[in-house]
């Protein structure tokens, strides 16, 4: 720095100044992305001896549980011998990790033998701790070890950040089983012990239990008339696991019965049967001869027993399946008015035959096509088991101008859609309400409400139904009207 006075007298001075460079900084050995239940992450800076500023950060210690959920800045700033500071931010994201629940478990105790079935959970693709017993999501308990078998399972979300359950089950081992050596028994023989000793740890239950003096016992006396094989099952009273084993208790081949005819019939039709064999045969219910013809309600097995000339009895029996009869409903009998209409639908079937020919699952009946009386429709359905059956209903046509039904077009019904509270408001001083009934689309009655006398609302709750259409029916001392609402 120079400078001259007024005197023209001159001076000067020189100070050095010296300009440091920032320091570098750099951050590594991190890990960017983290599960909020990771554990702590420790990140080296160069130089050390700087400072961390951000969420979850304790020294050079990044804690994802103490961060949270996000995406979090992390600040390190560093100044040097000469005061010259500079910083570096990264940034590392959490993410949380996934809920898993067991939404089909294991049962609380499984025998040896039981059947495989199925696991699931709320999140599916997770891997199993003991992938030999479970496979394909599915429980074998033969595979499993006798005891108590615990297993893990651990599901990873695309994020990488996994959650782990557990579920456990108690394997019992199943009892050991004789139903005894296979014998001959002659005709005219009192009778054979089979099974094995009692034991009151378990009970014991046979099948077939004709010719067995006592299903209930582990060695019965069998006296089949015809060759058997007799099924012991052994169940074990503290665990409830059984084991079967069976036995063949075998007799001079007799001369065969033989049942045939149509064992699949619908509910109320006689079964007709007819055996060949001997002359002397006895039917369940007491029927004998060649044939027989029963009037059936249930499905159940008909046997037949029949002795030859050798006094050796043979028996046969067939399994008479009895299937239901569809159960079409056109819902109670109506009045509809000028343009008004009425869809009719019975319920789900096989096929429809209408009485006016029509093969569709549903009718419409429209007033403005029909003049004014009362129609009769009738439909006869068919289900999956060929069984018919019909229903009928009567639809009254009125033409002109209903006032009572202009009146009952007054009510408002509100929200609809709704999500189950259903709001009515009418002018009492032209409707006097007595009755509310909701139907489904089968036409059966599922609600049914008195309306007080001298009342301009009413209120009824259906968010106990299942989303869909139902017909609201309004009974008034002047009429009744039939409303459309959707449960949404």
């Amino acid at each position: 720095y120079s400078y001259t006075d007024a005197n023209l007298c001159s001076n000067s001075d020189t100070e050095l100044v010296v300009v440091h460079s920032l320091p570098a900084i750099s951050l590594g050995a991190y890990s960017p992305t983290n599960c909020l239940n990771n554990g702590n992450d420790t990140i080296i800076a160069s130089p050390s001896g700087g400072t961390f500023t951000g969420a979850g950060m304790s020294a050079n210690i990044f804690s994802p549980f103490m961060a949270g959920v996000g995406s979090h800045s992390i600040v390190y700033s560093y100044t040097d011998a000469y005061n010259c500071q500079n910083w570096d931010t990264v940034t590392i994201s959490v993410y949380s990790n996934p809920s898993v629940s067991i939404v089909s478990g294991l049962q609380a105790s499984t025998c040896h033998n039981d059947l495989p079935y199925g696991l699931s959970f709320s999140e599916s693709g997770g891997v199993f701790s003991n992938a030999n017993v479970i496979v394909n999501d599915t429980f074998y308990p033969n595979l499993a070890p006798l005891g108590n078998f615990v297993y893990s399972y651990t599901f990873t979300d695309t994020n990488g950040c996994g959650a782990m359950i557990w579920d456990s089950t108690f394997v019992f081992g199943n009892p050991v089983v004789d139903a005894g050596r296979d014998s001959l028994l002659p005709c005219a023989s009192a009778g054979m012990e089979v099974g094995e000793s009692p034991d009151t740890n378990y009970t014991f239950i046979w099948s077939p239990y004709a010719g067995l003096s006592n299903p209930f016992i582990s060695n019965p006396t069998a006296t089949p008339w015809t060759s058997t094989v007799y099924k012991l099952t052994k169940t074990d009273i503290a665990s409830s696991c059984s084991s079967v084993d069976s036995v063949a208790v075998l007799i001079p081949i007799p001369v065969q019965v033989n049942i045939v005819g149509d064992t699949v019939l619908c509910f109320g039709d006689s079964i007709h049967l007819r055996a060949n064999g001997p002359d002397s045969i006895l039917w369940r219910y007491n029927q004998s001869g060649k044939r027989f013809d029963y009037v059936l309600h249930i499905t159940q097995y008909i046997q037949a027993r029949a002795i030859d000339t050798n006094n050796c009895v043979s028996w046969d029996s067939v399994l008479a399946i009895v299937n239901p009869l569809p159960l079409p409903n056109l819902g109670p009998d109506t009045s509809i008015f000028d343009n008004d209409s009425v869809v009719l639908y019975p319920g789900n079937f096989n096929s429809y035959s209408w009485n006016n020919g029509s093969n569709a699952s549903s009718l419409t009946v429209r007033a403005a096509s029909l003049s004014p009386g009362n129609y009769t429709y009738s439909v006869l359905v068919e289900n999956q088991f060929a069984c018919v059956n019909a229903d009928t209903v009567v639809i009254s046509i009125t033409t002109g101008i209903n006032h009572a039904d202009l009146a009952l077009g007054n009510i408002r019904i509100f929200p609809n859609p709704t999500k189950g509270k259903l709001f009515l408001k009418w002018a009492k001083d032209e409707l006097k309400l007595r009755v509310l009934e909701v139907y489904n689309t089968s036409g059966q009655k599922i609600i049914s409400k008195a309306i007080p006398n001298n009342q301009a609302n009413a209120f009824v709750d259906l968010s106990t139904l299942p989303k869909g259409l139902y017909y609201i029916k309004i009974v008034a001392d002047s009429g009744e009207k039939t409303f459309k609402i959707v449960v949404d």
